[in-house]
């Protein structure tokens, strides 16, 4: 399963490395990803458009991990 929207609440938290209690550490990798690709974001001006970029990072990442599956690949390679 992959998910991620914009105005996501653990996006920005994570950005903004903000602690929101039972919830921070499934923010971990989100927190990982921001520093990650810190350069990336940084050269983005605008807040919101740099929030809206890590979610999209988020998804990115998350496409990958599902492709890396075995059962994905079993599937691809079963056309």
């Amino acid at each position: 399963m992959v998910c991620g929207h914009y105005a996501c609440g653990g996006v920005q938290a994570a950005h903004t490395d903000a602690r929101v209690g039972l919830v921070d550490s499934w923010l971990q990798p989100l927190r990982d990803l921001r520093a990650e690709h810190q350069e990336a974001l940084e050269a983005v001006a605008d807040e919101a458009e740099r929030v809206k970029l890590l979610s999209e990072l988020s998804v990115i990442t998350q496409v990958r991990e599902v492709a890396r599956t075995n059962i994905v690949r079993d599937a691809w390679n079963r056309g």
